[in-house]
């Protein structure tokens, strides 16, 4: 697995690996999938955004923006005929370790239905708030990987 930095060239890519893996439980979520807010939201974090690369083919995609202190995980996609075979937490240890070897924290939302938050957690990331559909989490930059 490689990490490449997105394109504009990348930016429907981008959009159709979001909507084949998070638009179920956006809808769930939200109730619906607007997608011209999606599309905009992706193309807007375009520069934040790094491919997931796997024997040449990308498989997933995460933004992340870093601040003074902090790196926040915008979002973190992976198809879904490639999940659960280790690309979402080798991409989290890749920004974990970024983070920490700057001295900083990384933090994050996550739908409470998303199964995800295990994983999270499971990388030492903590519940810091809530909103009406969010977990709020942070990883403090002096925890091991």
């Amino acid at each position: 697995m490689k990490l490449k930095a997105a394109c504009d060239a990348d930016a429907d890519l981008v959009y159709c690996i979001k909507r084949d893996a998070y638009s179920e439980s956006a809808t769930r979520a939200y109730g619906t999938w607007d997608e011209a807010f999606q599309r905009r939201f992706t193309r807007e974090h375009l520069p934040s955004t790094r491919l997931i690369v796997v024997d040449d083919a990308v498989v997933g995609w995460i933004a992340v923006k870093h601040f003074e202190g902090e790196d926040e995980i915008i979002d973190l996609h992976v198809l879904p005929t490639h999940q659960r075979r280790g690309y979402g937490r080798a991409v989290l240890q890749v920004v974990i370790d970024e983070a920490g070897s700057q001295g900083k924290a990384v933090s994050l939302h996550v739908l409470k239905i998303n199964r995800s938050r295990l994983l999270y957690e499971r990388l030492g990331f903590a519940a810091t708030g809530e909103t009406s559909t969010h977990v709020v989490m942070r990883r403090m930059s002096n925890q091991a990987g």
